[in-house]
């Protein structure tokens, strides 16, 4: 009895609960079996008191282990969604940076054909140019072929000449001198001179001479 008295006092300044309990059970048991119940009632008091102060420690214990669970996790969570959240904004920006790629390799792209159409066009215009001088060209050659095989025609075919004075007979039956019949169809002009045949019939003395 002193030994458990001992102990149940020394549990008590160190706050030993458990080896308390203990001191207290025993105790009670002791003075039970001696047939004190009035010392193993007190006893048996202490010793539920003990003990019900030992369980709420330990559930108090529990609910502080919990509760601190549910903070870490509660922490961890926002911990999950703050890194979920980063994530998103790293692709968010990353999406941002291909999309600005993309604009900028859609704007060089027209940009690019812009100027290639820009150059065609001018290559189109100066084509364009090149053959209107060149259809001009050939329209001013066409008129002048034209009028070549005008002239050509006109004076194509048998011409009735007079073997004498060589006058020329038009289609209308009259007789006209050579120089007016080829002025009249051609764009040709005439010069007049004497030939040094003709000169040295018409002029005997001058030696066969032409003025």
């Amino acid at each position: 009895m002193p030994y458990l008295q001992e102990s149940a006092e020394l549990s008590q300044q160190i706050h030993a609960r458990d080896e308390l309990r203990a001191s207290y059970a025993l105790l009670a048991a002791v003075y039970e079996t001696q047939g004190n119940a009035v010392e193993a009632l007190r006893y048996y008091k202490l010793f539920s008191v003990v003990r019900d102060s030992i369980f709420n420690i330990q559930e108090s214990d529990r609910l502080t282990e919990a509760s601190v669970k549910v903070e870490t996790l509660k922490k961890d969570t926002e911990i999950e969604s703050l890194k979920d959240e980063a994530r998103i904004a790293a692709l968010e920006l990353e999406r941002e940076h291909w999309v600005t790629a993309a604009l900028v390799a859609v704007l060089v792209s027209l940009a690019t054909v812009v100027v290639i159409l820009s150059r065609y066009s001018r290559k189109l215009r100066h084509g364009s140019e090149l053959l209107e001088s060149k259809n001009a060209e050939l329209a001013r050659l066409n008129v002048e072929l034209s009028e070549r095989l005008h002239e050509i025609r006109t004076l194509s075919g048998l011409l009735p000449i007079c073997a004498w004075c060589k006058n020329i007979r038009d289609d209308k039956g009259y007789w006209q001198q050579l120089e007016g019949y080829i002025a009249d169809r051609t764009a040709a002009q005439f010069s007049h001179g004497i030939c040094p045949e003709c000169a040295s019939k018409l002029e005997p003395d001058s030696g066969g001479r032409a003025r």
